[in-house]
């Protein structure tokens, strides 16, 4: 499980919802390490986005786990915008879904820089390619998703940090 402290969150220049998080410690220590699933309950807190913002200020000793989470997670929030696009008729390029692959590869180490980069690029360019068409219908799927979808992002991402 990944840990911040109120003074890892400050050193990281917070909005000013970090309020909120004053709050919740009461009187414990600004150092004092806490789970970061803990932000997921704090009330005032946008959530999942103030605990996915935290997850630059974590002890030293846990940023190669950090990373691992953060990649896995935007892999499986890339691959579920990309099934909601199936789902809706517009099949995305077969390289976007490559790329979540190889992404997810290098977030276990096993793939290489070169691979990363190889397959960001592809996928780069065949999103470029209908870019324009694909911002109308973003515009409509955002409406639709944002409640249903920031309760899925915060419940799996509560899944990723409890397992890790």
């Amino acid at each position: 499980m990944l840990h911040t402290s109120l003074n890892l969150i400050l050193a990281h220049g917070p909005c000013d919802r970090v309020k909120h998080v004053r709050t919740w410690l009461g009187d414990r220590s600004p150092d004092e390490l806490f789970p970061i699933t803990d932000l997921l309950t704090v009330p005032g807190l946008f959530v999942p986005e103030d605990a996915i913002w935290a997850l630059r200020a974590v002890p030293a000793e846990e940023v190669a786990t950090r990373d691992r989470i953060a990649r896995l997670y935007a892999c499986d929030c890339a691959e579920r915008a990309l099934q909601r696009e199936r789902e809706a008729g517009r099949e995305p390029a077969a390289v976007s879904w490559a790329a979540i692959e190889v992404a997810r590869k290098y977030a276990v180490g096993e793939a290489t820089d070169e691979e990363l980069r190889a397959a960001r690029a592809a996928a780069w360019a065949a999103w470029a390619a209908w870019a324009a068409v694909w911002a109308a219908a973003w515009a409509a799927a955002w409406a639709a998703a944002e409640v249903t979808g920031c309760e899925w992002q915060a419940t799996h991402l509560r899944e990723l940090l409890e397992a890790a």
